[in-house]
């Protein structure tokens, strides 16, 4: 009974934070940090991280100069940022993500710069 509601409140909270109407023709854009279900990880250059009905991929690079500030990542950020990603994926444990919401609306709200990853239990 707990569980059930732990992931009620977590679907409720979810859509409470992250959708913004953008209008009929427009994407949602994300605008605060997230708890998700991870649905992929990649990497193209750079992190990519995929969140079940979540428009916005996140993403970690080594450096990225957003319009408020320059992120950067060492190499072993990035690798632990992929393994919080892969055992969230493979668990199927949510995976809280914090990043920049001011980079991610100058992107047009389809990245999301990683600043902190923290798996959920």
């Amino acid at each position: 009974m707990i569980k059930w509601l732990h992931s009620v409140l977590y679907v409720f909270a979810a859509a409470a934070v992250l959708l913004v109407d953008s209008g009929p023709a427009q994407a949602t854009t994300v605008l605060g940090p997230v708890t998700c279900t991870v649905s992929d990880v990649g990497w193209d250059g750079h992190l990519l991280v995929g969140c079940v009905g979540v428009p916005t991929r996140f993403t970690a690079f080594l450096s990225i100069n957003c319009p408020n500030a320059l992120h950067t990542h060492t190499m072993d950020d990035m690798k632990t940022f992929q393994s919080f990603a892969v055992s969230a994926l493979l668990s199927g444990k949510p995976l809280f993500i914090e990043f920049d919401p001011v980079c991610n609306v100058a992107a047009g709200g389809d990245i999301g710069p990683i600043l902190k990853l923290t798996s959920m239990k």
